[in-house]
């Protein structure tokens, strides 16, 4: 039989004590076989709960015809995964309200004739925030894709997938465009 010692802190003058529950019922407590601390309901532990499992990844539904040599919103429509409806479908943007640091994503293909470049952006608040790729020399299709950490403050931030195509008919392709995330870390 193993052994069971109750040790006291030399330094210490508190009391340890173990309460039988207040009913009929045997209990048994099992401790695992590992030394280290072990947790209660009770611990300051933080823990992350599936509130704060953010995740997206929303494609376009049809192909995107657009203007060359102009910034364009991609009309992200179609949620694959949005956990927590954070991606609203219908203005195109990712808006959580969770404050924390989220891994973006972004990728757009394009085709078209005399393709000269894409660039792919990710737009915050409104705004140019991040280029994602800038390509060059393609003929009929061309692709940019990336990712980046950043930080939502949870209220007001929102996010938004841009390409700038320079080619003749550009059109953004609905099976290979993607904009996805996730919570990293809360803050």
């Amino acid at each position: 039989m193993s052994k069971v010692v109750i040790a006291g802190d030399a330094s210490g003058t508190g009391t340890f004590t173990i309460s039988a529950p207040n009913g009929n019922t045997d209990r048994t407590l099992v401790l695992p076989d590992e030394a280290g601390t072990v947790l209660t309901s009770a611990s300051n532990i933080a823990q992350q709960s599936t509130q704060n499992q953010v995740s997206f990844a929303c494609v376009l539904s049809t192909d995107q015809n657009v203007s060359s040599n102009t910034w364009t919103k991609i009309t992200f429509d179609s949620a694959l995964l949005d956990s927590n409806g954070f991606f609203d479908t219908t203005v195109n943007k990712f808006q959580p309200t969770i404050a924390g640091w989220y891994q973006i994503n972004l990728s757009l293909s394009m085709q078209g004739s005399s393709i000269a470049r894409l660039i792919t952006r990710i737009y915050k608040n409104g705004a140019n925030f991040r280029m994602i790729s800038y390509n060059s020399g393609y003929t009929s299709s061309a692709a940019g894709t990336g990712s980046f950490l950043l930080y939502m403050n949870g209220s007001t931030d929102y996010l938004e997938g841009y390409g700038y195509p320079t080619a003749t008919s550009p059109k953004f392709k609905s099976s290979e465009c993607e904009f996805s995330g996730f919570l990293v870390r809360v803050d």
